[in-house]
């Protein structure tokens, strides 16, 4: 089973002219041979962080069996991001939380995030953080030693600089690499899980503000076995999400 770590609904880059539905990225998905996504509308903490979530649920509820819910929460909104994960994560189903510090400008290992991690302890589901930069991925690792029963999912895994935070990521158990990303350096896969094996490794896409092909095609065509190439592609973020595998 292939499923898509990294994914989203609702408004993606419309200065850009990225305006797809969900249906567009079902269709996506069906086109790559994606068979589920974890998706979240992380492009609402701009503006409506409760909108977002209520987007990203009418999507799940039209596709069930293709979708997984993550929770948008802002460190912004203390009280508000609390009501939405104890709704989300508790009787919506939902199965992780999404933050992106490039929405909000507060680091991840602001205390302000405090509040939010201990929600993703309390309902026992992963953390997606976008990090596209060194500052980031030391940012979440800091916060991912501080909360080590939370796994965190590194979001692109420090993107064009992913080579120079292989050691920052691999410092701390908990945290996952993205392999989600629009590089597509020759090894980068095979440099993932050379220092911290494939069951920490997760095949995401950007879905639909990139082809879901894309990140597919790095981890099919990587020097890796196939039981490796299996964990990435679907068996480690299904364990995360407390899926049977």
């Amino acid at each position: 089973m292939i499923v898509d770590a990294h994914a989203h609904v609702g408004v993606s880059w419309p200065e850009e002219g990225v305006r797809p539905t969900v249906a567009d990225a079902i269709a996506m998905m069906d086109r790559a041979g994606v068979d589920a996504a974890c998706t979240s509308a992380s492009r609402f903490l701009r503006c409506d962080m409760r909108a977002g979530n209520r987007v990203t649920q009418e999507a799940v509820r039209q596709f069930p069996d293709r979708l997984f819910g993550f929770v948008v929460l802002s460190p912004r909104e203390r009280e508000a991001s609390l009501q939405e994960a104890d709704r989300y994560l508790g009787s919506e189903g939902f199965r992780g939380i999404k933050i992106h510090r490039s929405h909000n400008s507060v680091d991840y290992d602001d205390s302000r995030y405090d509040p939010i991690y201990a929600k993703g302890q309390e309902y026992l589901v992963p953390v997606l953080a976008h990090t596209f930069s060194p500052a980031e991925v030391g940012q979440l690792v800091n916060a991912a030693r501080r909360f080590p029963a939370v796994s965190f999912i590194v979001g692109h895994s420090g993107g064009y600089s992913w080579a120079d935070c292989l050691e920052t990521m691999a410092s701390v158990p908990n945290t996952f690499l993205d392999v989600c990303a629009s590089c597509t350096d020759i090894g980068r896969v095979e440099a993932f899980v050379d220092l911290v094996g494939a069951q920490r490794v997760v095949y995401g896409t950007d879905n639909p503000f990139l082809e879901p092909s894309h990140c597919l095609a790095q981890v099919r065509a990587a020097e890796i076995s196939e039981p490796e190439r299996e964990l990435i592609l679907g068996g480690n973020i299904l364990r995360l999400l407390g899926e049977r595998v």
